[in-house]
């Protein structure tokens, strides 16, 4: 019988810039292509709006690809795209991972993905108490829309922005 040494959120970060493309399911690291200019851009473009919404209304903290702990002993960190916390829940510590799940968790699917992958990540935030997560289908212009609320998963057309 062949045992495996699983990692923890510690040994992730640890790993530096060695771990920067990389997410910890379960005690096993997850390497992840970085992203494409596509993706980069539907990031930027989401996460803009998100940002002044936010902050136009003193809400909380727009994220990044910050890590989250979302589960411990074996450790889940994982980094979505974008990721939002309220103020309240923001804690005083953020130069680590976020010992926390965030409200609200954003997933841009790349052509790589899985459709097993994005069904595990969703069942991960919402297991850990996300609030909301947003699937972005950026090729279908689509956002799938998962809360933890029993019932299929809401789908929202993308509008094209104006310019």
């Amino acid at each position: 019988m062949v045992t495996t040494q699983l990692m923890t959120a510690q040994d992730l970060w640890r790993m530096g810039e060695a771990a920067e493309h990389a997410e910890l399911v379960d005690g096993e690291i997850v390497q992840m292509a970085p992203p494409s200019g596509e993706h980069a851009i539907v990031q930027l473009q989401i996460g803009s709006r998100l940002l002044k919404f936010v902050d136009e209304h003193h809400l909380g903290q727009m994220l990044g690809e910050a890590g989250f702990i979302l589960s411990r002993d074996p450790d889940t960190v994982l980094a979505p795209d974008l990721a939002y916390v309220e103020t309240t829940r923001l804690p005083s510590d953020l130069t680590r991972f976020l010992a926390l799940a965030p409200d609200l968790a954003v997933e841009i699917v790349a052509p790589g993905n899985s459709p097993g992958e994005i069904e595990r990540k969703v069942a991960v935030y919402l297991q850990a108490g996300t609030r909301m997560i947003w699937v972005v289908y950026p090729r279908q212009r689509q956002i799938v829309v998962h809360t933890p609320r029993p019932g299929p998963p809401r789908l929202r057309r993308i509008r094209r922005a104006a310019g």
